[in-house]
């Protein structure tokens, strides 16, 4: 199950904001080049009420969870909280880096993240 801060609110605008469309391309590009099924990937906002997250955690039944995290700008009360709702789940938790920086083009964090996809 694919996540990030602020996807609910990305899905809810009328055009794709930057981060949705690199959050979109990273899935096609794990799907062409690493040949994961598409059928097999989900997404489900982070954004949400526990009891919401949950509802989306038992419909899915993740066997990880791919969290993008801006690691720079995120502050400690946020990091519990989302702590908190992924503690919701016995899956492994895979950190990624900051689609926000993806989506300026930082070229370096793009590395990253692939580095991590590949090892998965």
């Amino acid at each position: 199950m694919w996540t990030y801060l602020g996807l609910y609110e990305d899905m809810q605008k009328a055009t794709n904001p930057p981060r949705l469309v690199v959050f979109k391309k990273i899935q096609e590009s794990v799907c062409l080049h690493l040949k994961w099924q598409a059928g097999d990937i989900s997404s489900w906002p982070l954004d949400l009420d526990s009891g919401t997250f949950r509802k989306g955690l038992d419909h899915f039944r993740p066997q990880r969870i791919l969290l993008f995290l801006d690691r720079k700008s995120t502050d400690e009360t946020v990091h519990a909280r989302i702590k908190n709702l992924l503690g919701q789940s016995d899956c492994p938790v895979v950190t990624l880096p900051s689609l926000e920086e993806m989506a300026q083009g930082n070229q370096q964090v793009k590395n990253e993240a692939w580095k991590i996809l590949q090892s998965i």
